[in-house]
């Protein structure tokens, strides 16, 4: 019988199995026999996929004349999407005629052309983004069984500069009136940042003005990374989950009732962060924005401004 198969990959000029789109991933499989064999092929796959799973606690609700029964039962909510799933044969063809393997230990070379379209590698609460090597064999009753799935991690590098529409300067305003007895009068909140398009490691610059005619103070201001990442489901049917989570949070200053100030904010992007991925990955979304929050006195709704971001390698130089 097969022993075992070991999937051995070469790893990169750092060391590491972090490979980028367009590299040129290589390997070695090890297939050692203590038996003759009857195969019609031997290959290898480089896997690229997006797997999103969770469960769902459903119900069906019976009546039997006057008698009303609920049975509840779980279901899972699942999706695939594969970027890449190229098969190598190594030896023999799909289908193809028998080959009578003798005892003994097979190695073959593989390589393989990685895609510019991967998205990065990824894990998160409700799926992941995952890329492997596995090994398969088309034995004699035409069954295929696969083994050693060794994994390795795909990192996108983004040059965010093609992309002119992340060049361009934002500016957004919120206007908040006050119409109460004790509270009158308007407060307009505008944001600006020099574009839309930001490094790993690079610092976001925020510019707020507030003009506030009202007699309300903006106690503080609260400047936010946030990433929201959405898991789409396609089986049993089309349904997401939406998690956001907040990555790094700066409080600035505010202003008082019947004045104007501007306040500069800082954002600094950790190196740790996955890249966005809204072009290349559809169950597994992965987005950015920076969230602007005036904390405001007394018990009104605060005025908030969000930001859609993408975050890349390179970043996108302004436009002016």
């Amino acid at each position: 019988m097969v022993r075992d198969i070991n999937v051995y990959i070469e790893p990169n000029s750092n060391g590491t199995l972090d490979f980028h789109p367009g590299h040129l991933l290589k390997g070695m499989v090890e297939y050692p026999l203590d038996h003759v064999e009857n195969i019609h092929c031997f290959s290898v796959t480089v896997v690229g996929k997006a797997e999103v799973i969770w469960q769902k606690n459903e119900s069906i609700r019976e009546r039997s004349g006057d008698t009303v029964t609920i049975e509840h039962f779980d279901v899972n909510y699942w999706g695939t999407e594969y970027s890449l799933n190229e098969e190598t044969y190594l030896m023999g063809v799909k289908k193809g005629p028998l080959i009578t393997l003798q005892p003994g230990v097979y190695r073959y070379n593989f390589s393989c052309q990685l895609p510019q379209n991967l998205p990065s590698s990824f894990s998160g609460k409700f799926g992941e983004i995952s890329y492997c090597v596995e090994s398969n064999i088309d034995l004699e009753n035409r069954y295929r069984i696969c083994f050693g799935h060794t994994p390795f991690n795909v990192i996108r590098i983004d040059d965010l500069n093609l992309y002119p529409e992340l060049r361009s300067t934002f500016k957004l305003e919120k206007v908040k009136s006050f119409c109460f007895i004790f509270c009158t009068g308007s407060l307009v909140m505008t944001v600006t940042t020099p574009c839309t398009g930001f490094a790993i490691g690079q610092s976001v610059p925020i510019k707020i003005e507030y003009l506030n005619k009202s007699s309300v103070d903006v106690k503080h201001t609260k400047v936010t990374l946030k990433r929201t990442v959405r898991f789409t489901c396609q089986h049993p049917k089309t349904e997401t989950k939406k998690f956001d989570d907040i990555i790094i949070s700066v409080v600035a200053q505010g202003v008082k009732a019947r004045q104007s100030d501007r306040i500069e904010s800082i954002l600094e992007i950790p190196m740790n962060l996955a890249c966005s991925n809204d072009r290349y990955c559809r169950i597994v979304n992965i987005k950015y924005s920076v969230d602007i929050e005036g904390e405001l006195s007394m018990f009104h709704s605060n005025p908030k401004i969000s930001i859609p971001i993408t975050i890349g390698n390179f970043q996108a130089r302004p436009v002016f």
